[in-house]
């Protein structure tokens, strides 16, 4: 099997295109079996399994955010596996399964974690209270850095604030952030910001 490619891996599939440089889609596998029934790559439109004379290994997938409900098959050689980066969410749900006798595999549902329970059996639900309370925390964390993020956006488009001292006067940012005069009112966006990395996740 290429690239030893299984059940809930990524992976890049080549798209013919005859008017510019081929794409490559990015898909989900559903499966894997050995046919002679398979779509050739790369793919053209509209998408066809043929019949091919030999038995080889195939990949059933789905095409990820194109069309999530159909399924074709490929042929193993011909599909690339995508090594997807864990996002610091995924990585936390994962520390906290592992925290409560969880082990891998690990794969990411549309909701649920699956993983190995501590009894023993491989790819079911990591419980909700343990992977819910995860899952909320980063939601939360997420939303507030967006919001960071909005802030200092402005900051950096403006001068400061007008009227604050109800004078008429523009109070510049750096007075009014941590360090400056008065930094009541934003010395905490500060040291907000030096907990969240740029990428909007937090720091270790």
């Amino acid at each position: 099997m290429s690239d030893d490619i299984k059940f809930g891996d990524y992976a890049t599939i080549e798209q013919k295109r005859f008017s510019s440089e081929n794409e490559h889609y990015e898909h989900k596998v559903i499966g894997t079996l050995k046919s002679n029934y398979y779509v050739d790559v790369p793919v053209q439109s509209p998408t066809e399994e043929k019949t091919h004379t030999d038995i080889v290994d195939v990949v059933a997938c789905i095409t990820c955010g194109v069309c999530e409900r159909t399924v074709y098959r490929y042929k193993a050689s011909d599909v690339k596996k995508r090594i997807k980066k864990m996002t610091t969410s995924e990585n936390l749900r994962i520390k906290a399964a592992e925290s409560m006798g969880w082990t891998g595999p690990w794969r990411f549902g549309n909701i649920h974690l699956h993983g190995t329970s501590p009894d023993g059996r491989a790819n079911k639900d990591v419980p909700e209270c343990i992977d819910g309370i995860i899952k909320d925390l980063c939601y939360k964390v997420d939303t507030l850095s967006t919001g960071i993020k909005a802030v200092r956006s402005l900051i950096n488009e403006s001068q400061g604030v007008a009227g604050l001292h109800l004078n008429g006067d523009i109070v510049e940012w750096s007075e009014l952030e941590a360090g400056g005069r008065s930094e009541e009112w934003l010395g905490d966006l500060n040291y907000s910001e030096d907990a969240i990395t740029e990428k909007g996740e937090l720091k270790k």
